[in-house]
């Protein structure tokens, strides 16, 4: 085949996923031709059903200029070959090829480390040596801040997470400006991160010309959603098919800011064509494109008359769910929530059954109730590990009848009536007797203006009450609170301090409510 001297070409590295294939053709229609690069490894990451293939042989048909490569971005001898074949008549490159999925780059951290950063490193390398004139688009990720954002002052609503009206980051939504340290990434987003700050190096050490699209939840026609990848389209699939969709953590309230695909490929053709304007750029939707799990569900149910799969029962763990919040989901989904207990130790397991009753896993661990309700537990499974008579430390609601018959048909061991509190989140009056944690969540929800509370007790039973308010309480209203601690601890002495938010445990992630540094 004879091509001509010059041409203008662009290389679209993930030609058949969500980006890559819409950038196809797009930009088919600005350039002589198109080389996509993509070897179909989604197929690999989340099964059959994630596969492009339907989406590169679509484009293999109606894109006329369109030239396929199932070249793997890794190998960098094949990567190097297009390069040094087309060399100076390069003159865009699209960067979208990826491991895109927080929980499979857990799994296998090599391999998603050698794709977003030793793939991206290829893409640069051979672009310098070949193609120094052309113009590169690096599709990052929003995930590069990690759990930054979570940091934010956050005002729960009914129906998602929201952010104060008079913040700065409301009305535009966060800026490039955002620190990128201290602040847990999850895997791919740190690779992401090492590939992102690789891509601005480029273009400062070397003076390639590279804008770097840091995006948020990207959708579109085009993408071929997974449980592990695609919040919205897959989701949509979900109540489609009706499969089941699980929601992890934050009630369902966590907020996608969504952005079309055709969208964020106009920002790629308005880089390209703009001289002078390398850099990193935060890309979304706005705020009029944002939604929560829960508004997604709603959306379908009222709108489009999309049944979702009826939710039988949501299983919670770690920490015991508070009655409020519990009543809360059970209200929402209209199901019922079961509490299951057991520990990093890998003792035991207890799991709750829809009478309400904690049946212990007999086969997993041996548990006991000493006689001030600690938990003690035994390891049949944990062959590394084996712990015997093994005292959490945390505390069990004993039981009134000791020979209860469930009628649930489980014939597994009821050792306790409830979960009064883990060993950290218990606190103690003089003589180191412990005090059900449930009466301080009871106390706070008398005062209505009280909107986040934290409770520190020290090594010397000393307590520190942190408050945040929604609206200030007044004198009479904080001796209420006052003379409430110590009723319940007695001589403890006690400090109240009032902030403007609970930070949150930088170790965990987590808003802790009580926590008590207490030895027993």
């Amino acid at each position: 085949m004879i091509f001509k001297l010059k041409m203008s070409i662009a290389i679209i590295t993930g030609s058949g996923g969500l980006i890559g294939a819409e950038s196809v053709k797009f930009f088919s229609k600005k350039f002589d031709r198109i080389i996509g690069i993509d070897n179909d490894s989604r197929q690999y990451f989340f099964g059959k059903l994630a596969s492009v293939k339907t989406n590169i042989n679509l484009l293999k048909k109606e894109i006329k200029n369109y030239s396929h490569q199932h070249i793997d971005i890794r190998n960098n001898k094949k990567i190097e070959r297009i390069f040094k074949n087309y060399n100076r008549n390069i003159k865009f490159i699209l960067h979208s090829a990826s491991q895109p999925s927080h929980d499979w780059a857990a799994k296998e951290p090599f391999t998603d480390f050698t794709i977003n950063v030793g793939g991206t490193l290829n893409i640069l390398e051979n672009m310098r040596k070949y193609s120094s004139d052309a113009k590169l688009a690096f599709v990052s990720t929003n995930k590069v801040y990690g759990d930054r954002p979570n940091l934010l002052p956050l005002i729960e609503m009914a129906k998602r997470y929201e952010i104060s009206k008079k913040h700065k980051y409301f009305r535009k939504g966060i800026n490039e400006t955002m620190s990128i340290d201290d602040s847990k990434h999850s895997l791919f987003g740190a690779s992401k991160l090492a590939a992102d700050i690789y891509c601005q190096e480029y273009n400062k050490y070397f003076g390639l010309q590279i804008g770097v699209f840091r995006g948020s939840c990207l959708t579109g026609p085009l993408h071929r959603g997974a449980e592990l990848h695609g919040f919205l389209s897959y989701l949509i699939k979900a109540a489609k098919e009706r499969k089941k969709y699980y929601i992890f953590g934050y009630k369902g309230k966590q907020v996608r800011d969504n952005i079309h695909s055709e969208d964020v490929v106009q920002a790629f053709w308005e880089f390209y064509k703009t001289k002078n304007n390398n850099g990193v750029y935060n890309i979304g939707g706005g705020r009029a494109n944002s939604c929560s799990i829960l508004e997604v569900v709603d959306i379908l149910k009222k709108k489009h008359n999309i049944k979702l799969p009826q939710i039988q029962t949501i299983i919670t763990s770690s920490e015991t769910m508070l009655p409020k919040y519990r009543d809360e989901i059970e209200s929402y989904w209209q199901c019922d929530v079961l509490d299951w207990y057991g520990q990093n130790e890998r003792t035991v397991t207890v799991q709750q059954c829809l009478y309400g009753n904690y049946h212990n896993n007999d086969d997993y661990g041996i548990c006991e109730i000493d006689t001030d309700n600690t938990i003690i537990a035994t390891s049949l499974n944990n062959d590394i590990m084996p712990l015997l008579r093994y005292h959490t430390n945390d505390k069990a609601i004993p039981l009134l009848n000791k020979n209860i018959t469930c009628k649930c048909g489980r014939a597994m061991h009821i050792p306790f009536k409830g979960i009064e509190g883990r060993q950290d989140d218990i606190l103690y009056k003089e003589g180191k007797e412990a005090i059900p944690t449930i009466n301080f969540y009871n106390l706070m929800e008398k005062f209505q203006n009280i909107k986040q509370f934290y409770i520190l007790q020290e090594e010397d039973l000393s307590v520190n009450l942190e408050i945040s308010e929604n609206q200030p309480l007044n004198d009479n209203e904080l001796l209420q609170l006052k003379e409430g601690i110590i009723q319940r601890l007695v001589n403890v002495p006690l400090q109240i301090n009032v902030v403007k938010e609970i930070q949150r445990n930088k170790q965990t992630d987590k808003v802790k409510i009580i926590e008590s540094k207490v030895k027993l």
